[in-house]
């Protein structure tokens, strides 16, 4: 059978755990059973919950509950157990819990595995109402629950699964699993998972160390003081000093570089502080001034949303000698201000978004003639392009950098006029200057087709190439000369105002007239008189 409780008297009388009926005395380990050790004496005993336990659920499997900084108790959900490898009848009838991870090959019972996890709390912690509740009820309490399943995972872990409690012993002290009868036991093939609680707090011996110090070497603590404590030291062994629901004043406190100290729910006041080790405060308020000569880490992860809220909160202004560090989101209410001669920010976000609508450069004394962006040019190594204003001159300048050297050109723009209401360049209207850095409206436009000056005054057809020309043509030169090769031709106009040209090579055609200069008055015109004479 499983659980022989003559068997499992003796034993434990003999300070040696019980496992397997089929071990004799000699075979099972020895452990604490009935002497009490410093390891075994929980310091935190009041600091475990009684009632309104803190975690049930599969998502909180592995959360330890804390006080003050301080760890208390680990939830375990469905934690996969370990079988002893001592099997009876095809059945494991004690299973180990080792570090939460099972293995389906198994474990020696006869020394006790150095993964081994012990020291369970069990429903004696909690109030009377809790007593039958278990680690996983919507109310939970300190009991264990516990699963044979033929999955080797959680997640195939059912409801159906659970063993009634009448099955099994669970040893909360040493973590052992007995299953009652080998009936109930599960067969090799099957897995077991149990949920529960773990004291994880402060020891006795976590406390006072080892040696032959006597405790009060090694341990200090003043709880629940309601008289003034003018002088309180540590000598070079202390290790913790613990004071705890002080309601009056310390005037001064010290301590050696070997001693930690940690203050519990204090509302007096320490007029006088001096450790050169850690310090730890559930509250902390300082009327006067604080000086922290070594780190200080604030642990809580309050997130913001204001400037007053989070895990840091300072009413007033913040000075910093050195660099400022922030891997999350900065939000700035006021003025943002960089000083300095030289001041560089570098700023790798692909998106920069600001709410102001004006960026000022150059804005602090001494003034530098040029100021603008640069930009740096991805394909070339230490190229940059800018657009810079000439403070000297007055005006925009493009700045194209190159591995040779740079090159500037004036940036241009239309002429000038009242802001919020500047000139703009017509459509189609072909620019010109209007001053040494801005351009305006020429007369000259051209719509993609027509080419005009002066709306109608030259008219230029693109398609065709017609050229009409609304005033008159005057040529400031006496022309060309004639090539004598009887080739030349009189240029003339037609009846529909179009020039062209007829040629001055003789022909014996029957002509109306001829043309000449009047005797009269020497206007050219064409006639049929020669002379006087007809022809």
């Amino acid at each position: 059978m499983a659980i022989n409780n003559t068997f499992k008297s003796a034993r434990l009388l003999q300070s040696r755990r019980y496992t397997h009926d089929a071990f004799t005395d000699g075979q099972e380990a020895f452990t604490s059973t009935l002497d009490i050790n410093a390891n075994e004496v929980y310091i935190d005993q009041a600091l475990i919950p009684s009632s309104s336990l803190p975690f049930s659920g599969s998502a909180q499997s592995g959360s330890i509950y804390s006080v003050d900084g301080l760890p208390i108790v680990k939830y375990y959900h469905r934690a996969g157990l370990t079988r002893s490898d001592l099997v009876s009848g095809s059945k494991n009838e004690v299973w180990f819990l080792l570090s939460n991870a099972s293995s389906s090959a198994g474990i020696g019972a006869q020394l006790i595995d150095g993964n081994q996890q012990t020291n369970f709390v069990s429903p004696k912690y909690s109030v009377v109402a809790l007593a039958n509740a278990n680690a996983e009820d919507a109310t939970p309490g300190y009991g264990v629950k516990v699963f044979v399943s033929t999955s080797s995972t959680v997640g195939g872990v059912v409801a159906g699964d659970q063993v009634s409690t009448n099955d099994y012993t669970f040893d909360y002290k040493t973590g052992v699993l007995q299953f009652t009868t080998n009936t109930t036991a599960p067969a090799t093939t099957k897995y077991v998972y149990i949920s529960g609680y773990q004291y994880v707090g402060r020891t006795l011996s976590s406390q006072i160390g080892s040696g032959t110090s006597v405790i009060s070497s090694r341990l200090a603590r003043i709880e629940e003081s309601t008289a003034s404590l003018n002088v309180f030291s540590a000598s070079q062994e202390g290790k913790d000093i613990i004071i705890s629901n002080y309601t009056s004043s310390m005037n001064a406190f010290s301590a050696s570089v070997s001693a930690s100290l940690v203050f519990l729910q204090g509302s007096g006041s320490i007029q006088s502080l001096g450790t050169q080790n850690n310090v730890t405060f559930s509250v902390l308020t300082a009327t006067n001034d604080l000086n922290v000569g070594g780190i200080t880490t604030i642990i809580n992860t309050t997130q913001n949303t204001t400037w007053n809220d989070g895990a840091l909160i300072v009413s007033g202004g913040v000075g910093i000698g050195k660099n400022l560090y922030v891997s999350g989101s900065t939000t700035i209410v006021g003025n943002f201000t960089v000083l300095g001669s030289s001041s560089i920010v570098n700023i790798s976000a692909s998106i920069i978004q600001l709410d102001d609508n004006i960026i000022r450069l150059n804005a602090y004394n001494p003034f530098l003639r040029y100021a603008g962006i640069e930009v740096m040019d991805s394909g070339s190594n230490n190229t940059s392009a800018s657009i810079l204003w000439d403070s000297v001159n007055d005006y925009w300048v493009l700045v194209s950098g190159s591995t040779g050297g740079s090159v500037s050109g004036r940036v241009i723009s239309t002429t000038y006029g009242t802001q919020g209401s500047e000139t703009a360049i017509t459509l189609n209207t072909i620019p010109k200057a209007t001053g040494p850095g801005s351009i305006g409206d020429s007369y000259l436009t051209e719509n993609g087709t027509i080419l005009s000056y002066y709306t109608d005054a030259l008219v230029v057809t693109g398609s065709s190439g017609q050229t009409y020309i609304k005033g008159k043509v005057t040529l400031a030169d006496v022309g060309g000369t004639d090539a004598n090769t009887n080739s030349s031709a009189i240029l003339f106009r037609n009846s529909s105002n179009e020039l062209g040209y007829v040629s001055t090579t003789a022909t014996t055609n029957v002509l109306t007239g001829i043309l000449g200069y009047r005797t009269s008055d020497g206007k050219l015109e064409f006639s049929s008189m020669i002379d006087g004479g007809g022809y």
